[in-house]
């Protein structure tokens, strides 16, 4: 968004007030006051607008800015889109980065009813260190060599042993396991991967390239695939049902109830991860690209990914052979892709290596197949399990 695009939204906005002072005007007092019982909100990723419906129930309103299908870490938002944000009486967004529109936004939207709140405020910093689940360093030139021998032999048919799952212990987490690809560095072979700080929280700028040094890294940026973290969702939506409590206070309550009960879901949700886990045969998967890193950093997984934490970070030819050749090594028969992310280059590992190809669902938005099943954060997750438990199986 450029400022001539700045400058005609705020005249769309001029224009928008003016029409919207004499709609009011002519509206029956019945619809008025339908209208504020509910507040209107806008939301980005899938999960924070299923959480506001869950706690919010009849007074809210709730969309997502994200077309069914779209990448959250692509989209932009459109003229009509940023009118409707204006219209609204807040906008959920996840932070860390993963929503790239939301400052210029903010700067165009100034001065509107619009409030913008971050979910991810006040999860505390630790839990980011949960993303752990990297079995490789992530295009940083080091590529798949810096693989300790007990790192591959952890995946073999008869290692799991009691150290494999402490090494992923809350207090336990490696510079190696805390490797993400950095989403402000795109190029071919410069994907590399900084160790979580506590000042790293807010702060999404490109790293020097003199910090590149394989797994020795002092600045990381943030997973932001926080929602497919349960215990993260728990922060999310507490979040929520504040900002909605601060907005309705004679509903607080009704939010708080509401707010219970999902977390309720959620502990059972994450007891099913927990069963699935002890029954599977190895801890690793190759998926599409970093989304999980919650997931296996929390169920004492390693994820593989062919592209970085934004779905657009793809490795070099050389790291691509690296991916290939652990994939024949650790037997692997399936390989993960994702419902909103095309990547060809797991195709190319898929056809190389004859393994099946499976579904793994990010969440972050929803497909207009979803809409129609009427799928929903927890009928998913659950899809998640059975097919996590499938490319854990060595059957």
């Amino acid at each position: 968004m450029n400022k001539y695009f700045l400058i005609l939204l705020a005249l769309c906005f001029t224009l928008l007030t003016a029409c919207n002072s004499t709609t009011v005007q002519n509206e029956g007092s019945n619809e008025i006051a339908e209208e504020q019982t509910k507040l209107k909100v806008y939301t980005t990723v899938y999960p924070l607008s299923y959480f506001t419906e869950r706690i919010g129930g009849e007074f809210v309103e709730v969309k997502s800015i994200y077309p069914p299908g779209s990448n959250e870490h692509t989209f932009e938002p459109t003229q009509q889109d940023m009118i409707k944000i204006a219209e609204a009486d807040v906008l959920f967004y996840i932070g860390l980065g993963l929503e790239g529109f939301i400052e210029q936004a903010q700067e165009a939207l100034n001065g509107q009813k619009v409030e913008f709140i971050a979910t991810t405020a006040n999860v505390p910093e630790k839990k980011f260190n949960m993303s752990t689940g990297h079995s490789h360093d992530e295009h940083s030139g080091d590529g798949l060599d810096s693989h300790t021998e007990d790192e591959h032999s952890e995946h073999s048919e008869d290692a799991h042993t009691e150290g494999e799952h402490s090494e992923h212990s809350e207090d336990a987490h490696t510079e190696d396991e805390h490797s993400e690809h950095s989403e402000g560095e795109h190029s071919e072979d410069d994907h590399a991967h900084e160790e979580v700080t506590s000042e790293s929280k807010d702060e999404h700028s490109s790293h020097d390239e003199d910090s590149h040094e394989g797994h020795h890294h002092h600045h990381h940026e943030i997973d932001p695939h926080v929602w497919l973290s349960v215990s993260i969702s728990e922060d999310l939506a507490l979040s929520i049902k504040d900002a909605l409590t601060k907005k309705m206070p004679d509903q607080a309550d009704t939010f708080e109830a509401n707010y219970q009960t999902l977390v309720e879901e959620l502990k059972a949700l994450d007891d099913k991860f927990k069963e699935m886990v002890a029954l599977a045969d190895t801890h690793t998967f190759f998926v599409s690209h970093a989304a999980f890193g919650y997931i296996a950093g929390e169920y004492n997984l390693k994820q593989v990914p062919i592209a970085g934490l934004n779905s657009q970070s793809e490795p070099s030819q050389k790291e691509l052979t690296e991916i290939v050749d652990l994939a024949k090594e650790l037997n692997i028969k399936n390989i993960l892709f994702e419902q909103n992310v095309s990547s060809k280059l797991a195709e190319i590992i898929q056809s190389e290596i004859g393994a099946e190809a499976l579904i793994l669902h990010n969440l972050s938005v929803l497909t207009k197949e979803d809409i129609a099943s009427n799928e929903t954060y927890f009928t998913l997750m659950e899809q998640n399990i059975e097919t996590l438990s499938k490319a854990l199986s060595n059957k």
